[in-house]
């Protein structure tokens, strides 16, 4: 069994034990993100990172993590998206407000802050 076909069994069962939008299952969420993007899937990717991002939005949780969040999530609408403007413009604008987010969080969030800050120079 391959990891994408492990992480999303995994998914499956803490969903039936915990429900859709349990806090414990935004980790297993964004590593089937990972997983996705890894082999080079950014399509697949996009569902696990929004409700990763949903989940964690709604607790009150560390804002780098979220900005993490919202820069893979923008990373995979940008990869998935390429002749969908509209996915595109949202893609970047996720990526700009995680910058924003590095750029005030400090300590700690400086080579995530700078990876950001290279992906937009880049796009």
């Amino acid at each position: 069994m391959e990891a994408g076909e492990l992480l999303a069994r995994a998914l499956r069962i803490r969903e039936q034990a915990l429900g859709p939008d349990h806090p414990k299952l935004a980790f297993t969420l964004e590593a089937v993100g990972e997983v996705s993007m890894l082999m080079g899937e950014p399509a697949r990717a996009i569902e696990p990172f929004e409700r990763a991002l949903v989940i964690r939005s709604a607790q009150a949780g560390d804002p780098k993590h979220l900005a993490k969040l919202a820069f893979e999530l923008g990373k995979a609408l940008w990869a998935a998206g390429r002749s969908r403007s509209q996915q595109r413009a949202r893609a970047r604008l996720l990526i700009e407000q995680a910058e924003a987010e590095l750029a005030e969080a400090g300590e700690g969030a400086e080579s995530l802050h700078a990876n950001v800050r290279a992906w937009l120079d880049a796009h």
